[in-house]
């Protein structure tokens, strides 16, 4: 596996996702924990990332308005120019430490502006613990994208 050059392409999806793919978030988070030491299944892993990629080249960030004639579930005249959070954590979804996946993402306009997807610091004792973490994680997040909702003159 040595001259598999997996960390390399782990910065690849990484970038992408950075970018404008946060549907990839949490796979990424799942691809990049054995970067020190990538076995075959983790280069399949990874492979089938690349797979869904080209297979979703079309999928991108849509940011619209009420009225437009795009399709946007998310754009309703209520929540227009407003941020919406959403949050979610597994429990214990990490099969060797038993540590909980915790993830986010926060919408303008319909479209995602921030998201992140990762383990937690900490072994949850209960799902709800583990959402109280997630949320937590997301709560540090939110005043600084009200702060460039702000900037933006959104608010």
């Amino acid at each position: 596996m040595k001259s598999i050059p997996y960390a390399s392409e782990v910065g690849r999806v990484m970038y992408t996702m950075i970018c404008c793919r946060p549907d990839l978030a949490h796979a990424v988070s799942q691809v990049s924990r054995f970067m020190a030491n990538p076995g075959k299944e983790h280069w399949r892993a990874l492979k089938g990332v690349f797979r869904y990629l080209v297979g979703t080249v079309g999928v991108g960030i849509f940011y619209g308005q009420e009225g437009s004639k795009e399709k946007n579930s998310n754009m309703t005249k209520e929540n227009q120019n407003r941020m919406i959070g959403f949050v979610d954590a597994d429990y214990g979804g990490d099969m060797d430490t038993r540590r909980s996946t915790r993830g986010y993402v926060f919408c303008l306009n319909g479209g995602p502006v921030s998201w992140r997807s990762s383990l937690q610091p900490i072994t949850a004792l209960s799902t709800t613990e583990a959402e109280y973490i997630g949320i937590t994680e997301a709560a540090k997040e939110a005043p600084w994208l009200k702060g460039l909702a702000l900037e933006m003159g959104f608010a």
